[in-house]
């Protein structure tokens, strides 16, 4: 579906591949996502989670360093500007799980602290898996040139290169101020498009969101 230039998508919860890496990180090293437990949080969290992602291309420049341009908007972060500087255009994205989740969070931490921490732990884990979902979504729509992304009013094809993807970063990184979280949802129209809603300090609900910023370029073969 799109929202003018924003493509916007829903995706299956039991489609999410969740990274036993990365959930034993948020569980502090122990656990494993085939534990009896862990299972049965799995189910709980499947059943509660509402996944949704939307995005969009933009063109980029660097008027100068540490500075990011991205016709809408500047950022202002080094660390940022390292990330994507020689990319031609940045993908901006957003991802949550759903309300539906804090509803389950806060039931399980009066019911059952054990069961919130592993479900804590492996919801911001799926909430990662999601992006990585749409990471590859991103990169497959490009790849094949769909009406998605000639919509957006983009032609930055060019014969005899390759594209070459730089990591997603997050505002709230490193030098990159939290407050550039606002920057995101009005690009996205966030509230319209994902129901998610930024507090005065900028951050998400519901709160197993995130917001990313993907560079890419293009280099001769």
């Amino acid at each position: 579906m799109m929202y003018e230039d924003v493509v916007c998508g829903h995706v299956d919860s039991r489609e999410l591949i969740i990274s036993e890496t990365e959930f034993r990180r948020r569980m502090g090293g122990t656990g494993s996502l085939e534990d009896e437990i862990s299972v049965n949080c799995r189910k709980k969290l499947d059943e509660a989670m509402n996944c949704r992602f939307a995005y969009t291309v933009t063109g980029l420049k660097f008027p100068e360093p540490g500075v990011c341009d991205f016709g809408f908007a500047e950022i202002r972060s080094n660390n940022l500007y390292k990330n994507l500087k020689g990319c031609t255009n940045a993908f901006i994205f957003a991802v949550t799980i759903g309300t539906g989740v804090d509803r389950l969070l806060m039931r399980l931490g009066i019911t059952s602290p054990g069961e919130h921490f592993i479900t804590d732990a492996m919801a911001s884990a799926a909430a990662e898996a999601l992006c990585d979902y749409t990471e590859e979504i991103i990169r497959n729509n490009f790849r094949d040139g769909s009406d998605e992304i000639r919509k957006t009013g983009y032609d930055i094809k060019e014969a005899g290169s390759e594209i070459i993807w730089r990591p997603r970063y997050s505002p709230g990184y490193g030098d990159c101020g939290i407050e550039n979280q606002k920057i995101v949802m009005d690009c996205l129209r966030g509230e319209k498009t994902l129901g998610i809603v930024l507090n005065e300090s900028c951050f998400m609900t519901p709160s197993k969101s995130i917001t990313a910023i993907m560079g890419m370029n293009y280099e001769k073969k």
